[in-house]
């Protein structure tokens, strides 16, 4: 019995279905009438349980206990290592009726799985002692520990792919699969939450996590009929309606807009109706036309698709100043950034930083908007200006390479815009190959000078390449050029696709990949662990390196955050891929994650992104620091 229970708990794919065939094959070889796991994250805190009855072993989730309080045999088994029977579990014995009852037994035994939780069996008919068992239950316990341990690590990667780590939401894996079963009839809700980087400039990275897991509390809220919920990106949401798209839309929009200006905050949306015969991304890009035309008709509105031609080639919105509501004057324009810094600051408004780590409140926040002409006389006139962020070895403490972000310089006012001013803009209009290509030969040029100094021979550079820019083809060919031109090795440089390789798979261009890395060019995979990045694709693209997207890093400070890193590194080390943990701005994310080797580090804690004119100095002092250490 034990060795078939084996090889079945080997072929689990959940926490859920281990802990449920552990529970089954426990009760028929003790006789016991109950048994389940308990698996605490946090002492004190949150412990997960196959005990709390979801529909599906698959579902089972945490349940709340103070162990200290509630279950204090838990706690005992768990801090001793030893077994705790509890004879009779029916006294009048206050902290143990909480268990009693879930489990609806007179007698309890706990029993230690090392290293992950406690196993907990029980008898509806008062026992005096555990059953006798022979030498092989020990061995088992420990294997049906190590197995347990495995599916929790396999599970949570699994949920990468589907979930969104901050919000908890759908991500767009799981939203796109929504929408390509969507009925004629449903439809999609596409939500954008009005001037987030004056939040972002305003309040900073984690001020702003806050601000999107109240807006998808609320909007979880307020769409409970809905087939998914889901953070599209950034601060874009969804939310996908099987039926009645139109009426159900406007209900949502209505009563969570309520909701959300309560806060001193507005959004844009845009509706569309899934029609008879269409494809779910047709719905997607009809809902995203019109959440454009919402926000370029002033925002806090919603449109609906069928006002927006469905053909229509996207359009890059008119300026409009920034508005936020108020109960005083909003009218006056040389007031509008004080007065939505004040709305804001009423409400729950925090700020999330760019993935690029972009400064707040600095270059660029005062600029006018960029024209559509405007980025063409950029790009015409090499307006643009890489900035470097440094990836520094966590081994070691040095400057092992650079990451170059673009900047540009507005045509008229001269000031630096960050890429919220203009990338979208760029993308939307074709225009962001150009851009790739312009930040990169800058880039290559500099850090090829940058290697003639004797204590940076050996720097990188990593460039972020779209997608988009990806598919026109032609690219390695463009960086080998460079790189040949300035004297720097290819394998120097580290193309970053920016966006998901499933949309590069979705067209066929699974080769595009490949002849980068022919070249002798590095591939890594952004924002890893977010949108369409599963785990798959890994096996199907030649990537050398992944980037821990700075939102796990920001859950380090809870134990399942620090689950969720721990697989992905773990997968990177069995798959022989590169790793950089990207938003690193506390000594204890740097510290976790040095201890856990990480390779690479990057974020404010080390350095903000700097003019190449301020990066030699940097890399000296970083180290400096290392070598006085």
């Amino acid at each position: 019995m034990l060795l078939a229970s084996s090889y079945r708990l080997s072929d689990t794919e959940t926490t859920g279905h281990a802990a449920d065939e552990l529970a089954e094959t426990v009760c028929a070889l003790v006789g016991a009438d109950r048994a389940h796991v308990y698996l605490p994250d946090v002492i004190g805190g949150l412990v997960w349980s196959n005990a709390n009855e979801a529909r599906t072993p698959a579902r089972r989730g945490t349940v709340r206990i103070d162990l200290s309080q509630e279950g204090p045999d838990l706690l005992e088994c768990l801090t001793t290592g030893q077994d705790r029977f509890v004879a009779d579990a029916v006294a009048g014995d206050a902290v143990r009726r909480p268990l009693r009852v879930r489990h609806g037994v007179a007698s309890l035994w706990f029993v230690p799985l090392p290293d992950v939780g406690v196993l907990v069996l029980g008898w509806e008919q008062p026992r005096s002692a555990p059953p006798v068992l022979d030498a092989d239950w020990r061995p088992f316990v420990r294997h049906v520990a190590q197995a347990l341990r495995r599916r929790i690590v396999t599970t949570t990667l699994h949920e990468l792919t589907r979930t969104d780590p901050l919000t908890e939401l759908d991500n767009r894996r799981a939203l796109q699969h929504s929408l390509q079963v969507l009925p004629a009839g449903g439809g999609l809700l596409l939500i954008d939450l009005d001037h987030f980087k004056l939040v972002n400039d305003t309040w900073g990275h984690r001020h702003g996590d806050e601000v999107l897991q109240d807006f998808a509390r609320l909007l979880q809220q307020h769409a409970p009929d809905a087939v998914s919920v889901a953070r599209y990106g950034g601060e874009e949401f969804a939310v996908v309606l099987a039926a009645d798209a139109r009426n159900g839309g406007m209900q949502v929009f209505t009563e969570l807009r309520a909701a959300w200006q309560v806060r001193g905050l507005t959004f844009s949306a845009g509706l569309a109706q899934h029609r008879e015969g269409g494809s779910g991304e047709e719905t997607l890009e009809a809902a995203d036309r019109a959440l454009y035309r919402a926000k370029g008709q002033g925002r806090d509105q919603l449109v609906h698709a069928p006002d927006v031609a469905w053909s229509e080639a996207p359009t890059t919105p008119a300026p409009v100043a920034p508005r936020v509501v108020s109960h005083h004057d909003t009218t006056h324009h040389d007031t509008t950034t004080a007065t939505a810094a004040r709305g804001v600051a009423r409400g729950v408004a925090r700020g999330v930083a760019r993935g690029d780590g972009a400064l707040p409140g600095r270059a660029g926040s005062e600029s006018a908007p960029l024209t559509l002409a405007g980025l063409d006389e950029v790009l015409h006139r090499g307006l643009v200006t890489p900035h470097y962020q440094p990836v520094v070895d966590a081994g070691t403490g040095r400057v092992t390479g650079v990451e170059a972000l673009a900047r540009v310089t507005h045509p008229d006012t001269g000031r630096l815009l960050l890429p919220g001013q203009f990338l979208a803009l760029a993308e939307r209009t074709g225009r962001v190959g150009e851009l790739d290509r312009q930040v990169a030969g800058a880039a290559i040029a500099q850090v090829a000078t940058w290697r003639t100094d004797p204590s940076m021979t050996e720097l990188g550079v990593a460039v972020n390449v779209s997608v988009d820019h990806l598919d026109e083809g032609g690219l390695a060919g463009y960086l080998t050029t460079r790189c040949h031109q300035a004297g720097l090795p290819t394998t120097a440089v580290t193309v970053e696709i920016t966006e998901t390789l499933q949309s590069v798979t979705g067209r066929g261009h699974e080769h595009l990949v490949q002849l980068l890395r022919d070249e002798g060019l590095h591939v890594a995979l952004d924002d890893f662990g977010t949108g369409f990045s599963a785990l798959s694709y890994l096996l199907r693209f030649p990537v050398t390196a992944i980037k821990i997207d700075q939102t796990f890093i920001a859950t380090l400070t809870d134990t399942r955050g620090q689950q969720l890193v721990e697989g992905i590194l773990s997968t990177a080390r069995v798959m022989g891929l590169g790793v950089v943990a990207e938003g690193v701005e506390t000594p204890q994310q740097r510290d976790w994650l040095t201890t856990h080797h990480c390779p690479h580090l990057q974020g404010y804690l080390l350095s903000p992104p700097l003019p190449s004119l301020a990066l030699p100095a940097v890399v000296a002092s970083l180290d400096r620091t290392h070598t006085c250490t």
